[in-house]
């Protein structure tokens, strides 16, 4: 028996040994230790495969005492899918995202669900006892805005609709981890090393490498202009007809519903979930919009011109639309490829009338706007801004390659035939006569010649794949003037015969200085309608991470940040205008017809005061 017993202990100590030497060869898992830390996590993006990670954290404290939050750091872990830079930005947070940072870095022992990581962490703050952070909202894209695959991620779940305590998502406090399970064979010990680079933006007039600049962070929309925008129209433009004046796309009623559209998106790139006061889905609402925009006969004419008032909002919304699955993914196919061909003939528009090789005096629809010559690309800022503007959103919508390539091989008749397809009356209407100059070019009816659209684009030798370029090209033409309290040789002033706190600054705009077929133009409806198409696409720009940083970047939010100040200040005091050698006061509401409020200033306020003003320099 003896024997026996010193046999099963031999036995016994040698299965343990080998279980030892199993166990030590097994991956190691980091757990947390005991804290009163946690994270909660819900998805803000649950698509299978999307081209931004978006979730929603927040830190929740349980336990008695205060802690600092510049010891705590947060990592969702992900796989990258392809060999590209990744870059973070703070969206949202309660806390404000000023104390918020962002990093990317590579897990040095990746895993099949987990070869990168974001880490978040806070510059300053405390996390009292029994509370939390709030929500913090951010958000992951690639250098080339390729798609992730988010099925595989280690952090990530679809099935969260709410705040759910989630250890997949870890916490560290001082760089130990208080909370949450590292996936298998990762390690705790590197420092990340940031990898916010960003896609470069060749400059053929000014050399500048950019670099990510941040998402401006919204501290919040007001409740009452996401409650208007809900409430306004469902988007559709009326059919173009013969007239001599006045578009579709530039009456106040279509201009205001596409700001309304607009700001739809924007609150809904922020916040898929936001709701309007009674309870209407933000997301929901836009989408029902785009339906009703695509449905056929209620499109933009895509006519170029002054119609850029309209046009351009309704081309920005859908820009950010696409890029977020909480309203794209509502759209049906069939809706889908409806707006592709409609993003695609807005860019034809854009092309016959700012291409470099195109020099036209006449708006697409000429003879239904009974022969005038009503178009020159030289014109004012509020002509430009538009349908420019328009082709930087396409440019960023398709690729700069993809949209090229749709040029140099567009057919008329079949992309004619598309449109008969779709339902588009309106964007045909407005194209009936225009086979010949979009094909081959030559001569307008009203002295302007042009090689057409099937060339590539690029405007004043800057390309497509420079859009922050392009925008500065805009930019210092509207931006151009000293800022001044008068205008037009003293007719035109401040309402209330106050300073413009900008005074002498360089950036005001340039319809505050300009002329028309009365002599010296000084007014702020017109320098209005520049505006409200610039700050749409800077925005929409930025939130694309195509941006950048640099010299000319700089330089242009320096202008805008001058010119918008300015603006916003003339139109809260009032502004005597003078015009057509005759005077007129504009401020936020007059002309109630037509001024700034008429056409969705407030929207735009929103934009800028909210979300623009709060991208600084790099």
């Amino acid at each position: 028996m003896k024997s026996i017993s010193r046999y099963l202990g031999l036995g016994v100590v040698c299965l343990l040994v080998i279980m030892m030497g199993i166990l030590s060869q097994l991956p190691k898992t980091s757990h947390a230790a005991s804290s009163p830390l946690k994270v909660q996590y819900m998805p803000d993006n649950t698509s299978t495969t999307t081209n931004k990670l978006q979730a929603g954290l927040q830190i929740v404290n349980t336990g008695s005492s205060s802690v600092a939050l510049s010891g705590l750091t947060m990592r969702y872990w992900f796989t990258r899918d392809t060999n590209q830079a990744i870059s973070v930005f703070c969206d949202y947070a309660a806390i404000g995202c000023s104390s918020v940072t962002g990093t990317a870095a590579a897990v040095a022992q990746p895993v099949a669900t987990a070869d990168y990581y974001v880490q978040v962490g806070f510059t300053s703050g405390i996390l009292n006892a029994n509370a939390n952070t709030g929500k913090i909202k951010i958000r992951a894209s690639k250098a080339d805005f390729s798609s992730f695959t988010q099925t595989n991620d280690y952090s990530f779940n679809a099935l969260f609709t709410a705040f759910t305590d989630w250890q997949n998502v870890t916490l560290y406090q001082n760089g130990v981890l208080v909370w949450g399970v590292e996936p298998t064979g990762s390690s705790t010990t590197p420092t990340p090393t940031p990898t916010q680079t960003q896609t470069t933006t060749p400059t053929p007039t000014q050399t500048t490498t950019p670099t990510p600049t941040p998402t401006p962070p919204p501290t919040s929309f007001d409740q009452s202009q996401i409650d208007a925008a809900v409430a306004a129209p469902l988007l559709a433009f009326p059919a173009p007809t013969t007239a001599n004046s006045g578009r579709p796309g530039d009456s106040p009623t279509a201009v205001y519903n596409a700001k309304a559209f607009y700001f739809l998106a924007l609150v809904s790139w922020y916040n898929p979930n936001a709701t309007a006061t009674n309870g209407t889905s933000v997301a929901s609402r836009l989408a029902a919009s785009i339906g009703q925009l695509v449905a056929g006969g209620n499109e933009p004419d895509a006519n170029g011109g002054l119609e850029g008032w309209g046009h351009n909002d309704t081309a920005q919304g859908l820009l950010l639309a696409r890029n977020e699955p909480a309203v794209w993914n509502q759209l049906s196919s069939t809706q889908q490829a409806k707006v592709n061909l409609l993003m695609q003939a807005l860019a034809i528009a854009a092309n016959f009338d700012f291409n470099d090789t195109n020099n036209f005096n006449q708006d697409i629809d000429y003879y239904l706007e009974g022969n005038q010559c009503k178009f020159n690309k030289s014109y004012n800022p509020n002509y430009r801004e538009g349908y420019l503007n328009i082709m930087i959103a396409a440019s960023l919508y398709f690729g700069p390659s993809t949209l090229n390539t749709f040029f140099t091989s567009f057919d008329y008749t079949s992309f004619n035939q598309q449109l008969q397809s779709a339902g588009f009356t309106n964007i045909q209407a407005a194209w009936a006569n225009a086979q010949t100059l979009f094909m081959s070019g030559g001569s307008d009816n009203c002295s302007g010649t042009g090689s057409g659209v099937r060339t590539a684009f690029t405007y004043n030798n800057i390309p497509l794949s420079n859009p922050a370029g392009i925008f500065d090209q805009l930019a210092i033409f509207t931006y151009q003037d000293t800022v001044t309290s008068t205008g037009a040789g003293g007719n035109a002033y401040i309402a209330d015969n106050t300073t413009s706190p900008y005074q002498g600054q360089q950036g005001m705009e340039h319809e505050f200085n300009s002329t028309d077929s009365g002599g010296a133009r000084s007014d702020a409806l017109y320098a209005y309608e520049g505006w409200m198409n610039s700050i749409s696409s800077r925005t929409d720009i930025t939130l694309l991470n195509a941006w950048g940083c640099g010299t000319t970047q700089t330089q242009d939010i320096r202008l805008e940040s001058v010119g918008s100040g300015d603006l916003l200040y003339k139109l809260q005091h009032g502004y005597e205008g003078y015009y057509l050698a005759q005077s007129r006061l504009v401020n936020k509401t007059t002309p109630s017809s037509d001024g700034p409020s008429a056409k969705g200033f407030y929207f735009d306020q929103q934009v800028w005061n909210v979300v623009l003003s709060k991208v600084q320099p790099c």
